[in-house]
C-alpha cells in the first residue's frame, strides 16, 4: 500500500505552492488537510471577494497530494471577479494548470 503524505509534507507543499503559484494579492487562499472528503480534494469560492478554500484528502499519497494542490490552484487562478466561479476544466483552466505545474516543478 502506498504511503500517505504527512501533515509536515502538506505544510511544506503549501508553503512552496504559495510562493510560486502566482495567486493575486486580492486572493485569500486557505488550505486544509481533511479526512472526510469524497475525492482527493476540492476548491471552493467562499465569498465574492476572492476568498478560497482548497481541501486535500489526508489519505492520499504525496504524489496525489501535489496533483490535487496544483489542480485546485488552477481553479482558483482561473476565477475572475467579474464572472461567476465555474469549476470546469476548460481551455483557460488548462493554461492555469500548466502554469502552476511548471512553477511548482521549475519546468521552463
Amino acid at each position: 500500500m502506498p504511503k500517505r503524505h504527512t501533515a509536515a509534507e502538506f505544510r511544506e507543499a503549501v508553503k512552496h505552492l504559495q510562493s510560486v503559484a502566482g495567486f493575486c494579492r486580492e486572493y485569500d487562499v486557505s488550505f486544509d488537510r481533511v479526512a472526510d472528503i469524497d475525492s482527493s480534494g476540492d476548491s471552493e469560492l467562499v465569498d465574492a471577494t476572492g476568498r478560497f478554500k482548497i481541501r486535500v484528502w489526508s489519505g492520499c499519497t504525496l504524489g496525489e497530494m501535489w496533483d490535487t494542490l496544483i489542480h485546485e490552484s488552477a481553479h482558483v487562478l482561473d476565477w475572475h471577479p467579474y464572472t461567476p466561479y465555474v469549476r470546469d476544466h476548460g481551455p483557460t483552466w488548462g493554461v492555469r494548470y500548466a502554469e502552476v505545474y511548471c512553477r511548482v516543478w521549475r519546468v521552463s
